[in-house]
């Protein structure tokens, strides 16, 4: 983030994270509270060691640091478990399965008639549904059903790179935070509004996917789990 990006990000919050001067000490001003906490999620650095590089207490940076972070999302958008299980137990889960999410209406696939419903794209991990794509095990795969891999491991990887992109910009993501889940959730919100920010002045070039498939095919390792799926499922998969 250069000079022009940090004053202009500033400005939109600076009133949201200003403390009072008091008789008894000079409050830490806007500017180093927001360098503070930008260093915070693009190194991932503990509080302790920003203690010592700032010279602002430990327990300050700790409160101040979800304050503008706080700032900074409300101006952008006005284990062990598997990552199926965890999924099974989330607020998204259970909107898949009251059908609660504004998916667009069924529609057919190119140079096709049948409507198909509109996915999400998962690993082997997960269950197979009419709302969840996984792909097909590796025993026994025909040409056809080998190219779905390749197809739905592609569109898999367009998700893999952003969090790609976006956790070698904000390193703190790189490791665990050792932090309330809810502000976890903040910072992470936190990371996405200031990298779409910083992409409205400095996008990234595109890039473009290989298309020969006898090397990617290659690659493409998966493995079947146990788990029970619907003939809606199996059907609209093939």
């Amino acid at each position: 983030m250069d000079n022009l990006q940090f004053n202009n990000l500033l400005s939109l919050i600076s009133d949201k994270i200003k403390k009072q001067d008091t008789n008894m000490r000079q409050s830490i001003s806007p500017q180093k509270r927001l360098a503070i906490t930008l260093c915070f999620l693009a190194t991932g650095d503990t509080l302790w060691s920003l203690m010592y590089a700032t010279r602002v207490d430990e327990t300050t940076i700790s409160k101040f640091v979800p304050e503008v972070c706080t700032a900074i999302y409300n101006v952008g958008v006005n284990g062990r478990i598997s990552d199926g299980g965890v999924y099974k137990e989330s607020t998204l889960y259970d909107a898949v399965e009251r059908n609660a999410l504004s998916f667009p209406p069924d529609s057919a696939l190119p140079s096709r008639n049948k409507l198909i419903k509109y996915t999400f794209v998962a690993d082997e991990a997960f269950s197979l549904t009419t709302r969840l794509m996984k792909p097909y095990s590796q025993k026994d795969l025909t040409l056809n059903k080998r190219i779905f891999n390749y197809r739905l491991s592609r569109a898999r990887r367009v998700v893999e790179n952003a969090f790609g992109i976006l956790s070698n910009r904000f390193r703190i993501l790189l490791s665990p935070i050792n932090l309330n889940p809810d502000k976890v959730e903040l910072l992470t919100l936190t990371c996405c509004v200031l990298h779409n920010y910083l992409i409205q002045i400095q996008p990234y070039a595109k890039t473009t996917a290989s298309d020969n498939y006898e090397n990617d095919l290659k690659g493409l390792q998966t493995q079947q789990r146990g788990n029970r799926v619907s003939k809606a499922a199996l059907e609209m998969r093939e």
